[in-house]
C-alpha cells in the first residue's frame, strides 16, 4: 500500500514556528531539493508562536484533507529542541506525517490503520 502512494514528484508541506526574519525556512527547503531534487515544497505556515505544538497539530490535521494521497507533511514545531526527543514518521489516511514525538502527530496516529516509525539517523 505505501508504495503505491509515492509519488514522482513528491508533494511535500511544510509547517514551523520559525517565522520570516531568518534563513531557517530557507534551509529547509534546500535540504529537502538536495535530498530529492524534484520534490514540490509548499509551505503552509511558518507563523505558529513558538512551540505552540496544539496550534501546529490544529492546522495540520485542517489542511491535510485539502492534499492528495502520497503528500508528505513536515512539522518543525517543538519547544524541546534539541533535546533527545524522537522524530516521527507516520502513515496514515493515505499520506505521510513527519515530526517531533511531542503530541503534534496524535489525530494522525488515531487514524484506521495508522503505522508510525522512530527516524534514527545512522552515520
Amino acid at each position: 500500500m505505501l508504495g503505491s502512494l509515492l509519488m514522482a514528484r513528491p508533494l511535500i508541506t511544510f509547517t514551523s514556528d520559525f517565522g520570516h526574519e531568518d534563513w531557517f525556512v530557507g534551509v529547509v527547503h534546500g535540504v529537502i531539493h538536495e535530498v530529492c531534487p524534484e520534490a514540490r515544497v509548499v509551505d503552509l505556515c511558518h507563523s505558529i508562536d513558538p512551540g505552540d505544538v496544539g496550534k501546529a497539530a490544529f492546522i495540520l490535521e485542517a489542511a491535510t484533507g485539502d492534499f492528495g494521497p502520497g503528500a508528505v507533511h513536515l512539522a518543525v514545531v517543538d519547544p524541546g529542541v534539541g533535546t533527545a526527543r524522537r522524530a516521527l514518521a507516520v502513515a496514515a489516511r493515505g499520506q505521510f506525517f513527519v515530526g517531533p514525538d511531542n503530541g503534534i502527530l496524535e489525530w494522525a496516529l488515531a487514524g484506521p490503520s495508522a503505522m508510525v516509525h522512530a527516524l534514527v539517523e545512522k552515520r
